[in-house]
């Protein structure tokens, strides 16, 4: 396994930068090709087409969280036994990936096809105006779904026996072909914004294929025989044990981004071309914590099979002050040039005045957010996978309430606060309830996941 990395041996910080840094660069690349999108489509075509992509990417991003969440499910489990050095296991584990991946792809992209107009009219609440716009665009981009169930699930076993590199080089020449084809199909065919939405499919297809092709090639314990593998039962379980919850975390992220935008669609076009520009923005503030997030997860697991509590609780620490530093640094470009931000994404007048206000509202409140969220992948790590759904599920509440509430005494204001507010307070509960388990509240939360390592 030349590139698979053991995170159980060396120095906690410098093994998880070598990971991340992989790791970071393809949610770089991810961010790119769909701001290439939401830039091509606002330069080239409209801000109503801006507005149109942008209200349709929260629902896309809510049928591709069930593949995040079932293939980081997977791997978990496939890093204890990476761990472990169980590779027969492993193997296993990952022939019952693929098969339960390939049946929730398949039925997930159906589904949001034939009911592409529905959601976006009853569940997003689209304006009437961009509807027809935003329905091609989508039922296009459904056809790609079952690809990103595959290529996901490749990400999460090659990441769970230490390989971040590898997975890195199919998203860089994905994004490429991805921006290639954008250039081609908007501005040479004219194709309008379902040119990107084609552009996006195919580019979702190769890294699928490329990947799954290098896998195969390298790596002995993913080499699979049709006829020779069969579906497990207690693997199956496994798997979804560590996946539903993860899945519903996910879900409950992308449900959040979805009523999100329709409260935003309800202060009218300007917000919603705004908020569009505002979420690439925030996806790139998120990003060095995400990563981190990852690495956590799979650092955790690998060395919970090793047995090695006191590694992870230095790993946690270490990991959490990595995921700050780097946010710090990205909220003071964006605190510095809100105002060329916007203009970069062709948005004017009214849009780019929430633009500005947005961005600097977010740009240093979401270091909170960076303090507290890599504890996720701790958790996912250490097998208890529901208490990052909760976590989840309390920011949803808290959130979406005040923005709605907020929404009928203080306006845009309240759309602003949302999230800073709630970054604060779920991060806030979040640190008591890690560090109360090694003061306070040792008897209270004796059976939590805290007090098997600390």
């Amino acid at each position: 396994m030349e590139n698979a990395t053991l995170l159980t041996q060396g120095t906690p910080w410098k093994k998880m930068l070598l990971f991340a840094f992989p790791i970071l660069l393809g949610m770089l690349f991810q961010e790119l090709y769909t701001t290439v999108d939401t830039w091509m489509v606002g330069v080239f075509i409209s801000q109503e087409a801006l507005s149109a992509v942008g209200t349709v990417s929260v629902l896309a991003a809510l049928c591709r969280s069930c593949a995040i969440g079932f293939s980081s499910g997977a791997g978990i489990v496939t890093g204890v036994r990476f761990g472990e050095k169980n590779y027969a296991a492993l193997r296993t584990v990952a022939w019952n990936t693929f098969a339960l991946l390939a049946g929730i792809g398949i039925a997930v992209s159906a589904g949001a096809f034939v009911f592409s107009r529905e959601l976006l009219e009853n569940l997003v609440a689209v304006p009437e105006s961009l509807l027809p716009v935003a329905d091609g665009y989508f039922k296009i981009l459904t056809l790609g779904f079952v690809f990103q169930f595959f290529y996901n699930g490749v990400a999460a076993l090659l990441r769970s026996i230490g390989d971040s590199r590898s997975f890195l080089y199919f998203l860089v020449f994905s994004s490429l072909i991805n921006t290639f084809l954008d250039y081609v199909c908007i501005v040479g065919l004219g194709k309008g914004v379902e040119g990107a939405a084609w552009a996006t499919v195919f580019s979702q297809f190769f890294c699928a294929v490329v990947s799954y092709w290098y896998m195969y090639r390298k790596y002995e314990c993913f080499r699979f025989a049709v006829g020779a593998e069969r579906v497990s039962r207690a693997e199956m379980v496994e798997i979804l044990k560590q996946g539903i919850p993860l899945t519903v975390q996910s879900m409950l992220g992308t449900t959040y981004n979805l009523l999100m935008q329709r409260l935003v669609n309800s202060f009218g076009v300007a917000m919603t071309a705004s908020y569009t520009v505002v979420s690439r923005v925030e996806g790139y503030l998120e990003m060095p914590v995400t990563t981190m997030t990852t690495t956590l997860a799979t650092y955790t697991a690998q060395n919970r099979g090793a047995r090695q509590p006191q590694r992870i609780r230095q790993g946690v620490a270490q990991g959490i002050a990595v995921s700050v530093m780097t946010t710090f640094l990205l909220s003071v470009l964006c605190f510095g040039f809100p105002e060329q931000i916007a203009a970069f994404f062709g948005i004017t007048g009214q849009s780019a005045v929430y633009c500005v206000t947005h961005i600097r509202y977010y740009a240093f409140t979401i270091l909170s957010f960076a303090a507290y969220f890599p504890l996720m992948g701790y958790y996912q790590g250490m097998g208890r996978s529901y208490l990052s759904g909760i976590s989840s599920a309390a920011y949803l509440v808290l959130s979406l309430g005040i923005g709605y509430i907020g929404k009928l005494y203080w306006a845009e204001l309240a759309l602003f606060v949302s999230k800073p507010v709630t970054w604060f307070v779920i991060g806030l509960l979040n640190c008591l309830y890690f560090f109360a388990g090694r003061k306070t509240y040792n008897n209270i939360l004796k059976r939590g996941v805290i007090h098997e390592i600390m």
